[in-house]
């Protein structure tokens, strides 16, 4: 591994070879490299630029940058330049020749003593012609000692959670500073592998006072945020809302701060307007469901693979994180009638039961006492190669449910997860269909849809499958649900049963 490397881009002009030259005589000071050695580096770096630029004048080459890597091992310095410009027989270069010393052949016999200097000098120098690229130079000096070992890249973060600065706070996000704060707590934590709406600091804040989300964050003294958990709607006008954006800083974890921010969010229902709320609670372990049912919402489904394993510590890289899927009704509200798939019917009925919502059923054939919404709609996550479908029913849906399919199979998407409309009569039609596709059971969501209107939740896994000896199921509600979905796709599952 290099002691250090840098990459960077310079434009074809006389002012480069001085500005590379002054980093480089800045990196060499910084790492202790012997003066004759980084004297000998400094000519080089001039002729090469030097040579460059010739061979780019006049032409397109010439607008764009030449890329230079410098990097430095514990015994040597290599510096390579690429430049887009014409091909050219380096062979042809002007030749240096130290035995002419005649007055009138001075100014003749000094031509190509940068070239001569940079193959004395260096201990190697290659010129190379890379095919519809451009000419590359690589030079190479070996040092008479070991350069300087640098320390850890960057501060070390904070091993100690005694490091408040100040009282903590826990309170709703209002400011620009706050926001931005969150973004690097963030970043601190996850780098830039989490959701995206917590990256942008101006996003966040505008969400935050529109209504689309309620941030609470974990604050001390000095504005650093230690924790943020949120409420995010879809538009702000939604009665419904996701629980999540969860993080709190690793050092600071045993510090009951999560359940600080729970507990704070829940507190603040009251004046929302919400008609129930849901979360997802990782299955890798039970903390988060454990609080979950303690704050009132019930296991109602299970998203196997759905989404990377990017905040889950010890992950290996490309796993994928199974979710239990949590709702809590907040609002009373009218008996919907509900048209429930005949092969779903003990589970949909058990869900709702779950948390307490009265339904009616829905009869074949009947006409729907209210409106009915019609179409289909996809929503692809590339970052998290997931695929949203949601269907409501009408001519074609089931064409339509097919031809997104498809395509989120082309996309080499993951997880597909489909919600169908179940205040539609045609639910259990489209439900066979996608049966007949290789969708199985997921969960029952309450109010997600368009206008408040229920759904059965499906999924299905491309090419993915998942470990049910790593899960921890809590409640007997996901246990139930996951032993349903088993019997039903035993093929995405590697081994084992859940715990």
């Amino acid at each position: 591994m290099p002691l250090y490397k840098a990459d960077l881009k310079v434009e074809h002009d006389a002012i480069s070879f001085r500005a590379v030259q002054r980093f480089f005589d800045s990196l060499c000071s910084d790492l202790a490299v012997p003066a004759r050695e980084k004297l000998d580096m400094e000519l080089a770096i001039e002729e090469g630029v030097m040579y460059l630029l010739e061979a780019a004048s006049g032409t397109d080459a010439a607008c764009q940058p030449i890329d230079i890597s410098m990097e430095f091992d514990n015994s040597s310095i290599t510096i390579t330049m690429l430049s887009p410009c014409r091909p050219f027989d380096h062979g042809s270069l002007p030749q240096y020749d130290p035995g002419s010393a005649a007055a009138d052949e001075a100014e003749s016999s000094a031509r190509g003593l940068g070239s001569f200097l940079m193959f004395k000098k260096l201990d190697s120098v290659q010129w190379r012609y890379i095919e519809k690229t451009g000419m590359q130079l690589s030079m190479h000096k070996m040092l008479p000692a070991a350069v300087r070992e640098r320390g850890p890249k960057g501060p070390a973060r904070p091993e100690s959670a005694a490091d408040f600065s100040g009282a903590l706070s826990i309170r709703r996000l209002k400011t620009e500073k706050e926001a931005l704060a969150v973004s690097i707590c963030a970043y601190d934590v996850y780098k830039y592998a989490y959701k995206d709406v917590v990256y942008y600091p101006a996003q966040l804040l505008e969400d935050n006072l529109s209504g689309k989300m309620l941030s609470m964050i974990a604050i001390d003294e000095a504005g650093k945020v230690i924790g943020h958990y949120a409420l995010v709607k879809n538009a702000p006008q939604d009665r419904i809302g996701e629980l999540g954006a969860a993080f709190v800083r690793p050092e600071f974890r045993k510090h009951n701060i999560f359940m600080q921010l729970c507990d704070a969010m829940h507190e603040s229902f009251d004046g929302l307007g919400l008609d129930g709320v849901f979360s997802l609670s990782v299955t890798s372990h039970a903390s988060t469901q454990k609080h979950s049912e303690r704050t009132g919402r019930k296991t109602t489904g299970i998203r196997l693979a759905s989404a990377p394993a990017v905040f889950v510590e010890g992950a290996k890289p490309g796993e994928r994180v199974t979710s239990v899927v949590n709702y809590r009704q907040l609002s009373r509200r009218p008996i919907k009638t509900i048209y429930i798939p005949g092969r779903y019917k003990d589970m949909v009925l058990s869900a709702y039961g779950d948390i307490g919502v009265d339904i009616r059923q829905g009869l074949a054939g009947e006409e729907p006492a209210g409106s009915v919404l019609q179409g289909v709609s996809c929503k692809n996550d590339f970052v998290w190669k997931r695929s949203s479908i949601e269907v409501y029913g009408g001519p074609n849906s089931q064409g339509k449910l097919q031809a997104y399919f498809e395509l989120a199979l082309e996309q080499k998407m993951a997880s597909i997860v489909l919600a169908v409309d179940l205040e539609n009569p045609d639910a259990p039609q489209i439900v066979e269909c996608a049966a007949g596709l290789g969708f199985f059971y997921s969960g029952v969501m309450p109010e997600c849809l368009k206008g408040g209107r229920d759904a059965l939740h499906m999924q299905y896994l491309n090419g993915e499958t998942v470990d049910a000896s790593k899960m921890i199921l809590y409640t007997d509600s996901a246990k139930r649900i996951m032993d349903f979905i088993m019997r039903e796709a035993p093929h995405a599952f590697k081994n084992g049963e859940p715990r």
